[in-house]
C-alpha cells in the first residue's frame, strides 16, 4: 500500500526496520527508488508504479545493499540506474545473496535488476515536466546517492539518512558520513523520505532529524577516540544506549541496542585500520555534491 508524501511522490513501506521505498511521478514516466528485500516487496512497489498510470520501467538504487535491491526481480526489463561503485558492490554480494535466497548465483543473476544506466557521481533525469537529481552521498556504502526532487522539495535519503535506526557505515566511513549529513542538512527540504524510519515534514524538522544523526556519529567517534585502549565491552559500557540515543529511538524495536553496539564495532574497525582520527580529512571528489 502506497501513500502520497508530496505532490506526485509516493512512499511504499517495506518490512526491514520500517523501510521506505518510493515512486516519483512525471508526465512521461515514473521512477521507482529502491526495491525492497524480496520479490513480494518489489511487486508491491511495481503495483504502486502502475497505480500512477505508468509502467514499472525505471528503478534507481540509492546504494547496493540487499534490502534495497533484491525486490528488483519484480521489474523485469526495466532500466536500472546506479553509480558505478554501487553496481560493483551489487555484483560483489551476489554469491552471498544467492545463499540467502537458496538458489544459485547464476539463477539470481538472471532475475536481478543489475544496473543498466551507470553514472559516476551525479545524474539528472527528466521524467516529464519534473527533474530528479541523483547526487553523491558518501559514507554509508560504496556509491551511495540521495535522490532529490527539487520542485517538491523532497529528498529520498536511502540509508544515508535514516530516522528509525542508528546510522550504519560498516561498508563506508563514519567521518565521511557525518560530513555528508551536515551538508544535507543545509538543503531546502520540506519532505524527507528516509531509508528506514518515519517520514519527516517541514524544513526545520528535516534539518533537525539529519543533524541528530550526524551528532550521534560525532559523539560515538569522540568517545572511541578518547578511549584508545578500551575494548568493545568497555566502549559500550562507557557510551550506553541511554546516553547516546536515549528517547530518540525506542530500545525495544529493531534490535536498537544491538545496532548501537554495531556502531562501536564499526568504529573499532576504523580505529584498527588507522581511519579514526580527530582531524577532518580533506574533502574528496567522491564526497557529497549537494545541489
Amino acid at each position: 500500500m502506497s501513500h502520497e508524501a508530496a505532490r506526485g511522490i509516493f512512499v511504499v513501506e517495506t518490512g526491514t526496520a520500517d523501510g521506505k521505498v518510493g515512486v516519483i511521478v512525471g508526465r512521461r514516466s515514473a521512477l521507482a527508488v529502491d526495491a525492497g528485500i524480496d520479490g513480494r516487496e518489489g511487486a508491491e512497489l511495481a503495483e504502486a508504479v502502475r497505480g500512477t498510470g505508468h509502467a514499472p520501467e525505471w528503478l534507481a538504487y540509492t546504494h547496493g545493499h540487499v534490502d534495497h535491491v533484491l525486490g528488483s526481480t519484480a521489474f523485469p526489463g526495466a532500466n536500472f540506474v546506479a553509480t558505478r561503485a554501487a553496481a560493483d558492490h551489487i555484483r560483489e554480494q551476489l554469491d552471498d545473496w544467492a545463499v540467502r535466497e537458496r538458489t544459485s548465483p547464476e539463477d539470481l543473476a538472471s532475475r536481478l535488476g543489475f544496473p543498466t544506466i551507470i553514472f559516476q557521481d551525479d545524474l539528472e533525469l527528466d521524467v516529464g515536466g519534473r527533474t530528479v537529481q541523483l547526487f553523491t552521498a558518501a559514507g554509508h556504502a560504496p556509491g551511495a546517492v540521495c535522490v532529490h526532487v527539487p520542485d517538491a522539495k523532497t529528498l529520498f535519503g536511502g540509508d544515508t539518512v535514516v530516522t528509525g535506526i542508528p546510522p550504519y557505515f560498516k561498508d563506508g566511513d563514519s567521518g565521511t558520513l557525518e560530513r555528508t549529513l551536515r551538508r544535507l542538512a543545509d538543503l531546502d527540504i520540506e519532505v524527507l523520505v528516509p531509508g528506514h524510519g518515519p517520514l519527516v515534514h517541514g524544513r526545520t524538522q528535516v534539518r533537525a532529524a539529519i543533524l541528530r544523526e550526524a551528532e550521534y556519529i560525532a559523539r560515538c567517534r569522540e568517545h572511541v577516540i578518547a578511549h584508545p585502549d578500551d575494548d568493545l565491552p568497555a566502549l559500550v559500557a562507557g557510551a550506553p544506549y541511554e546516553d547516546l540515543i536515549g528517547d530518540w529511538l525506542p530500545a525495544d524495536r529493531h534490535r536498537m541496542v544491538w545496532r548501537h553496539e554495531r556502531t562501536m564495532v564499526n568504529l573499532l574497525a576504523e580505529r584498527a585500520r588507522g581511519a579514526l582520527t580527530p582531524a577532518a580529512r580533506p574533502r574528496s571528489e567522491r564526497e557529497p555534491r549537494c545541489p
